[in-house]
């Protein structure tokens, strides 16, 4: 060591980004290249550096599977403070796969739950893990967001289309040829690549995972009532497919939001943003709860079906009386007031205790039930102005 006397000051390279910190829970699910990290666990990194120290080694890896990829744009490129990264290699080296769908969901999201006060509500599964069990992993992932994380909780998923031949033509989507895994309200897909420079490809849903959360973070009190629409990648380079770049112009993006699917559009000058606001539920024409149109209503009502487990969990057992009740209703409505004050909710929203929802059946078995009615605040979708010629003005020539 360098003998040291008096005093010295430094100037040490500069952070690329103050991590965002974000009250989201984001979950990657893929596999790590040669790692030795515990397989199947959940385990939560706090930068790229953790990751690395975690998953390698403190070594860059020699290649890139797709939680390696999650990981440096997570940290790397979106910039948030934490997320936990479910690791699918088991055991196999360099491989994308070798866990059981139903272990590698159920079973890491619950330790979450168990093992942490926080309650996973972003879990993106890239398309790359999925490989030919494509259609089996969205499913499951549906059904653990749909209230069934650790038995109780809800979540968001995000999911990448596999890309195959015949989907682009010319550097553009075709939309024909690109649909969806699923069907669900409660996932969202995406289709495509981000192209990061100097030869680094991430799946688009990896980096639409990561802007949930930095998005939320920026939210009043984290409440995530903003859509994913229309937000600026301004670490993006370019968009692709397969090896094809593609040229993100907006009417053909505009198309594939039609059927609820995520892309990018190319804005000029370099700007690149996301384009799509609704859950794999909707298409155009097509059949579909209202809820689940828009990302941004189905992501408020888990906010509060989340919520309100966490709030009440501690009076089960304690007896129900009318002040118990009361305070119940008083609370939810209050909270109510408060998302409609902060824009997540819009009109009346109410809370209720109905007499056709607790009858004596219900009650003397000690089930009791409660009813928020509420509207989220729709988005802005589309803005027109229409402008009209009119010869009146000719006049003033005259004048």
């Amino acid at each position: 060591m360098t003998y040291k006397y008096g005093i010295d000051a430094n100037v040490l390279p500069s952070l690329a980004q103050t991590p965002v910190v974000t009250g989201s829970c984001l979950v990657y699910i893929g596999a790590a290249y040669s790692s030795d990290a515990e397989y199947g666990g959940a385990i939560r990194c706090e930068s790229y550096k953790e990751y690395l120290n975690i998953f390698h080694g403190g070594e860059e890896p020699e290649g890139a599977l797709s939680l390696d990829v999650a990981a440096k744009v997570a940290f790397n490129y979106v910039g948030i403070d934490h997320a936990f990264f479910v690791n699918c290699n088991g055991g196999e080296a360099n491989t994308e796969s070798g866990i059981t769908v139903s272990t590698a969901i159920n079973n890491a999201l619950e330790r979450i739950v168990l093992e942490t006060s926080e309650r996973p509500n972003i879990i993106c599964i890239p398309t790359a893990t999925r490989a030919e069990q494509s259609s089996a992993w969205v499913a499951a992932l549906a059904t653990a967001c749909a209230g069934k994380i650790a038995g109780r909780y809800y979540g968001y998923g995000v999911v990448g289309i596999p890309y195959a031949a015949g989907q682009v033509s010319s550097g553009d989507p075709v939309p024909a040829q690109i649909t969806k895994d699923t069907q669900s309200g409660y996932i969202c897909s995406c289709w495509g690549d981000v192209d990061l420079g100097g030869g680094l490809v991430a799946p688009l849903e990896t980096v639409v995972a990561a802007l949930y959360a930095r998005r939320d973070a920026v939210n009043t009190d984290g409440v995530p009532y903003r859509s994913i629409g229309n937000l600026q990648v301004e670490f993006a380079k370019g968009y692709k497919a397969g090896a094809q770049s593609l040229r993100m112009r907006e009417f053909v993006a505009t198309q594939l939001a039609a059927k609820g699917i995520i892309t990018l559009v190319n804005r000029g000058g370099g700007q690149i943003y996301t384009w799509g606001d609704h859950t794999s539920a909707f298409s155009d024409g097509g059949t579909f709860d209202e809820l689940y149109r828009f990302d941004s209503s189905i992501r408020v009502f888990i906010h509060i079906l989340n919520r309100f487990i966490d709030k009440w969990r501690g009076i089960i057992d304690a007896p129900m009386t009318l002040s118990q009740r009361n305070d119940v209703l008083n609370e939810e409505q209050n909270y109510l007031n408060y998302l409609k004050a902060i824009g997540a909710l819009i009109g009346q929203p109410r809370c209720e205790f109905r007499a056709e929802d607790n009858g004596p059946d219900n009650v003397s078995q000690g089930y009791f039930t409660f009813l928020n009615i509420s509207t989220t605040c729709i988005p802005v979708k589309h803005l027109q102005l229409n402008v009209i010629w009119t010869a009146d003005g000719l006049a003033s020539y005259t004048e």
